[in-house]
């Protein structure tokens, strides 16, 4: 028998059955909403990291896109750094009024 099998045991008293109505639904929402029904609280830094990786993303696509477009890696770069400055602010906000104040979406647990 496989030895990792063996020394990765796992606490019966742990597992859930669940309905495949129960299971579908779950596998459907997204890690935030099933962080939402987990009960555990979702804090800013993970936010704020959130913010920090998708800003890099999408910088890069950008300053390649404009530097494509405009044949210039001075242009695109300007580009770049002009997201930088205004877009994680953007983001944060509207990552936060999404989060605080807009319910579309979220179910009460039963």
């Amino acid at each position: 028998m496989d030895e990792k099998i063996l020394n990765d045991s796992v606490d019966i008293r742990e597992i859930k059955i669940i309905s495949n109505e129960e299971y579908a639904q779950f596998k459907s929402d997204s890690l935030e909403l099933q962080i939402l029904k987990s009960g555990k609280s979702v804090s800013y830094k993970r936010h704020i990291l959130k913010t920090i990786s998708y800003r890099f993303i999408s910088t890069t696509i950008g300053i390649v896109v404009v530097w494509g477009v405009s044949g210039s890696l001075k242009v695109g770069t300007a580009f770049g750094i002009a997201e930088l400055v205004y877009k994680p602010i953007q983001y944060y906000i509207h990552e936060r009024v999404w989060y605080k104040f807009i319910k579309y979406g979220l179910t009460n647990k039963k």
